[in-house]
């Protein structure tokens, strides 16, 4: 099932205003946004789909069929067709969020993921809120996994670099969930406020304090569920020391993890694209979504990148494509939990720019509302290919 997710309380008169374009560009190339398939074949999802609805299949099988078509129809680039199979479904089944919270959750939450990829952030925030809506229709209150979408919706209002209302609902979910005993939940809310003030901070001096206080608040948390958690704070402060330090050794970085390795891939750093440098300003959203590449890679044991494949969808044009690439070539993830003589990990990801919509005044034909961004899709199913696991 496709997951899309997307991530200051500023202190008055003492904490200086955020910064949207430093919070837009660091926090968007940090982050891992996406999307884990697992489908069958686009046909036999659109056949299910069809079935379905003509037997007026109950409204739990209908939402799982318009969910897994809605899926393979983004992987094959049809967002808005995704999007038309979303609506009616949403349609149908609203209603139905008392009886069956989850899934109904699950179809707001969804079609909000296919809308921000369409450039379109406002039915992106209101279907993630949406999305909570229906789980409090029919969870009891304290139910974690409401607490949970919230960050959700946090991570989209940060997004539109409205980061005092983010900050102000991470800080909300994780003292609930302290509250509660929810310890995960508390450790993804503490760590969310963390990067926002730590990625400021290495902007701007006055964000300095705030973000060594919540370092120093959730290294200092002891529930033995939370220990990955506190891990990622070296892998942020990695992040962050090479990104602000371009002459920093990575190797030297990565040797001060204290011997840190994951199960799964963890990205440290990859080289920075400025789209706005190798974009046209007048790239416009409907543009945009034919702008898109596959790449296959392989992740070493030691977290190098090998083997990189790369397919190109049907409009995609250079010199984007190659300085993805190019990035890709040069990430540098945390060494991988398994034997150093093992190939390492097969990934394949679908790396597409989104353009924002604004409605140009007097037209019906949306215009761009800000700088082009690349987002990104895990695409990764079943084993590595042939060439990739032998080599």
């Amino acid at each position: 099932m496709i997951f899309l997710s997307l991530l200051l309380l500023a202190q008055a008169g003492t904490t200086p205003a955020p910064q949207k374009d430093v919070l837009s560009q660091t926090l968007e190339e940090q982050s891992a946004e996406l999307v884990t398939v697992t489908a069958p074949s686009l046909k036999a999802t659109g056949d299910a789909l069809e079935h379905c609805l003509a037997r007026a299949c109950p409204p739990q099988e209908d939402i799982a069929a318009s969910l897994a078509h809605a899926e393979n129809l983004v992987i094959a680039g049809e967002l808005q067709d995704a999007r038309s199979v979303l609506l009616k479904a949403r349609g149908r089944n609203s209603r139905h969020a008392a009886a069956l919270p989850v899934p109904v959750s699950t179809l707001h939450a969804f079609n909000a993921d296919v809308a921000s990829l369409l450039g379109l952030p406002d039915p992106a925030r209101i279907g993630t809120i949406d999305s909570v809506s229906a789980l409090k229709k029919g969870l009891p209150a304290d139910d974690p996994r409401i607490a949970a979408q919230r960050l959700r919706v946090a991570d989209v209002f940060l997004r539109e670099g409205r980061v005092a209302t983010a900050v102000r609902m991470y800080d909300a979910v994780a003292e609930r969930a302290e509250e509660a005993g929810w310890a995960e939940i508390q450790g993804m809310a503490m760590f969310r406020s963390l990067m926002v003030y730590a990625t400021l901070a290495q902007h701007n001096s006055g964000y300095k304090g705030q973000a060594r206080r919540r370092y120093a608040a959730l290294r200092g948390t002891t529930q033995p569920v939370l220990q990955p958690t506190r891990d990622a704070t070296y892998l942020l402060e990695a992040r962050l020391r090479l990104l602000n330090d371009k002459n920093s050794n990575v190797d030297a970085v990565l040797k001060k993890m204290r011997g840190i390795r994951t199960v799964e891939p963890m990205l440290v750093v990859e080289p920075t694209i400025d789209m706005r440098k190798l974009l046209p300003d007048t790239v416009t959203p409907s543009i945009a979504q034919s702008q898109w590449i596959d790449v296959g890679y392989r992740i070493t044991p030691e977290g190098k990148v090998a083997d990189v494949e790369m397919r190109q969808g049907p409009k995609a044009r250079d010199p984007w494509v190659d300085a993805v690439r190019r990035a890709i070539e040069n990430r540098r993830y945390l060494p991988l939990a398994v034997p150093n003589d093992a190939a390492g990990l097969w990934r394949r990801e679908r790396i597409m720019i989104v353009v924002d919509a604004a409605q140009a005044t007097g037209s019906h034909i949306p215009d761009a509302a800000g700088p082009p961004k690349l987002r990104r899709i895990d695409l990764t199913r079943g084993p590595a290919p042939a060439s990739a696991a032998s080599s």
